[in-house]
């Protein structure tokens, strides 16, 4: 069993990197490569805001990215707001 599924939306919760914990991220599809570090499994992340330091496969140089591969434990999904809060009392604005 997996901590997030395909389209959540998650918080890095732990990295090697201190800067992207709290990032926010939309997971995507379960990936695997085997030069990365652990059991895995990993997930295809695309982040939501600022890029992310992560260190990239090709050349083995830390860049900032967008796109990222997060091991399912530095990842917990971020439940959703439900509709009625965000609507069921919408505050009516008086332009003069």
């Amino acid at each position: 069993m997996t901590n997030v599924k395909t389209g959540d939306l998650a918080i890095i919760i732990k990295d090697e990197r201190p800067e992207n914990i709290g990032a926010i991220v939309e997971v995507g599809k379960r990936d695997y490569d085997w030069r990365l570090p652990g059991p895995g499994p990993y997930w295809r992340c695309t982040t939501r805001g600022r890029p992310l330091v992560t260190l990239c496969l090709v050349d083995l140089y830390y860049r900032m990215c967008t796109e990222v591969l997060c091991p399912d434990d530095h990842l917990r999904p971020i439940s959703g707001i439900p509709d009625a809060d965000v609507t069921a009392h919408p505050k009516e604005i008086h332009l003069a």
